[in-house]
């Protein structure tokens, strides 16, 4: 018996290989896959200006630490909800990105004692929605080119 040898890659018959079709989705109340990509760049965002927070605080007056930290997570928020995607609500989409951006930071301070202040936890997920909601329908009247009025 003798061996048969296999073909060189490069002599292999190809298949014919059919053109895929991109998979389109039904638009839903809220783009799941751009929120949660929306979400990680507002964590991104909230992250290295929480780290930054107590740097600035130190080279500058303490006041101005407490303020860069609020000017970070509005930013964070915008960051967040800017993604929009294709949702049959932008304004929930928007304010979903931005509270899970939120929601993902939550656990990083909620060790320490000035982080379970409940009052300021309420008040950062209000911002985080009316933020986030803000930022989606303009990003919506800008992505179809409706007006704003």
């Amino acid at each position: 018996m003798s061996a048969r040898r296999r073909p060189a890659a490069s002599q292999t018959p190809r298949r014919s290989s059919a053109k895929l079709k991109p998979v389109t989705r039904s638009p839903g109340l809220v783009d799941v896959p751009f929120a949660v990509r929306g979400a990680s760049a507002g964590f991104s965002v909230l992250l290295i200006g929480g780290i930054s927070a107590p740097l600035v605080g130190f080279l500058t007056m303490p006041l101005a630490g407490t303020l860069w930290l609020t000017a970070t997570a509005a930013l964070a928020f915008v960051v967040a909800a800017r993604r929009i995607g294709r949702p049959k609500v932008p304004q929930l989409h928007g304010a979903v990105a931005a509270v899970g951006a939120y929601l993902l930071v939550l656990p990083l301070v909620l060790p320490f004692q000035a982080g379970r202040d409940l009052g300021q936890i309420a008040l950062t997920l209000a911002t985080a929605i009316s933020v986030g909601a803000c930022t989606s329908w303009v990003q919506d009247r800008r992505k179809n080119g409706r007006p704003f009025a």
